[in-house]
């Protein structure tokens, strides 16, 4: 989850950003809002497997069962959570992706 807010109209959502386990290998640096996590800070994010997180790919969702169904589980499906010096650096990375023009995310889900 990049963030989360309480909506006008009642209730919560969240922006979340696309993850996925394909095309992990990039030579020299990683491109713009694209991020790799390896297999060691992947398991202590509480995943299985390395991963890739690309902040240029957003979703604005609703906090609700439809879109997050382990939400009423105790734990409300949540595997792990990011290090103080990780969410900073993801901030900073969506800032600049931000800064650069929003014309580079591309905007997902029912809330935008």
């Amino acid at each position: 989850m990049v963030h989360s807010a309480g909506l006008p109209q009642g209730g919560f959502a969240a922006i979340l950003a696309y993850t996925t386990s394909s095309g992990l290998n990039f030579p020299g640096r990683q491109p713009l809002g694209l991020h790799s996590f390896s297999p060691a800070e992947a398991a202590a994010l509480g995943q299985g497997s390395a991963f890739r997180l690309d902040l240029k790919r957003l979703a604005f969702l609703p906090l609700a069962p439809t879109w997050f169904p382990d939400l009423p589980l105790a734990n409300q499906g949540v595997l792990g959570r990011a290090t103080k010096a990780q969410r900073q650096a993801l901030q900073a990375s969506l800032d600049d992706v931000l800064k650069r023009g929003g014309g580079l995310v591309q905007r997902l889900g029912p809330l935008w």
